[in-house]
């Protein structure tokens, strides 16, 4: 019994043995009988397409956009001469207004203020008699916004007349047959720039030099941003650019270029703006600042396929039968991912972009 079972036993074990030998032997014939032609995985990952485009006639539009900055002018002080009630009483001029020579500007403590152009050493009160240069000076002041009076240094009926005429322009009280005494109290000393006021002190406040009556702006608001070198030689021929801000747009001319520096992102130099409406500007405000461009249709190409050498500008076309050849072009203008060019190209031809 024991010798039967023995004897099946390594029947079956070589009849396993056979199974697999004939297993191995047709998966050897099967793998070279059918193994797999052309690249492999590698040779397939390694291998290069190429990617065609087309030319045609379209916009491009080569506007630059950039961020930048808006800041206030340097301010001073209006110069007076307070009067021993130095209250201001009313205000006339507010942030944002002008001051021009012979304005009415506030009235301080009974007295009307008025801006005259200086220098203006006034520091005494004058009547008719009186000379030194303090007097000429206030005498071509008057004149020169439009009140006839003598430039000679010397207070005349004329001068007080003159006097008496701007005081009663803006003003009541002034006797019919004029003043006797010119009060310094009664003008301020504008200081040279745009005259923009700048802050205003409230009714009811008292002035002083820690409290002026206006502070005025003595140049004007401006905005910068950093220009990228690359940038530098088209942005110098443009007569304008665009600022916007959160108050609205305007145009402005560029005003000075900075030196060359360098930033994260390499080389620029920083532009100042000046602005054809400065009250758009709030001060430290980030602002947007654009060109014009050229949005003109023109004969166009994926950017991609512009190339560059040390001796010309080209693309790769197809030309007849498939094969490339090699354009030379003019570039013109870059936008929007796409490049004007000027050569023999036409539209629809293919041009290799990679």
């Amino acid at each position: 019994m024991l010798t039967l079972y023995s004897r099946k036993h390594t029947w079956a074990l070589t009849a396993l043995g056979a199974l697999v030998t004939l297993s191995l032997i047709f998966a050897f014939i099967a793998s070279t009988r059918y193994a797999p032609t052309g690249p492999t995985p590698q040779e397939q990952a390694q291998a290069h397409i190429d990617i065609w485009g087309e030319a045609e006639v379209r916009p491009v539009n080569n506007a630059l956009s950039y961020s930048g900055t808006a800041h206030s002018g340097a301010t001073v002080p209006l110069t007076i001469t307070p009067p021993a009630d130095a209250v201001l009483v009313y205000s006339i001029k507010h942030p944002g207004d002008q001051v021009a020579p012979g304005d009415l500007i506030g009235i301080v403590g009974g007295e009307g203020i008025y801006a005259l152009e200086g220098p203006l050493p006034l520091y005494r009160s004058l009547t008719l008699g009186d000379t030194g240069h303090d007097v000429q000076e206030l005498q071509r002041a008057i004149a020169a916004v439009g009140y006839r009076t003598n430039t000679d240094g010397t207070v005349t009926d004329t001068t007080l007349a003159a006097v008496s005429a701007l005081l009663r322009s803006e003003l009541t009280g002034i006797p019919a047959e004029g003043i006797d005494t010119i009060n310094p109290t009664n003008f301020a000393v504008l200081p040279a720039g745009p005259r923009i006021v700048a802050t205003a002190a409230s009714v009811g406040s008292t002035i002083s030099s820690e409290n002026p009556l206006l502070t005025l702006h003595t140049s004007s608001a401006y905005a910068d941003f950093k220009a990228p070198l690359r940038d530098i030689d088209t942005l110098t021929t443009l007569e304008t650019l665009t600022i916007t801000s959160s108050a609205g747009t305007t145009q402005a001319r560029i005003d000075t270029v900075g030196d060359l520096e360098t930033g994260q992102d390499g080389a620029y130099r920083t532009i100042r703006l000046l602005p054809d409406d400065p009250s758009i500007l709030i001060p430290e405000q980030t602002l947007s600042i654009t060109t014009a461009g050229d949005e003109s249709p023109v004969l166009a190409v994926p950017i991609s396929a512009v190339r560059q050498d040390g001796s010309s500008t080209y693309v790769i076309t197809q030309a007849e039968g498939g094969s490339q050849e090699r354009l030379t072009v003019t570039l013109l203008r870059t936008g929007e991912g796409y490049a004007a060019i000027d050569g023999a190209l036409t539209e629809g031809q293919k041009v290799l972009l990679s």
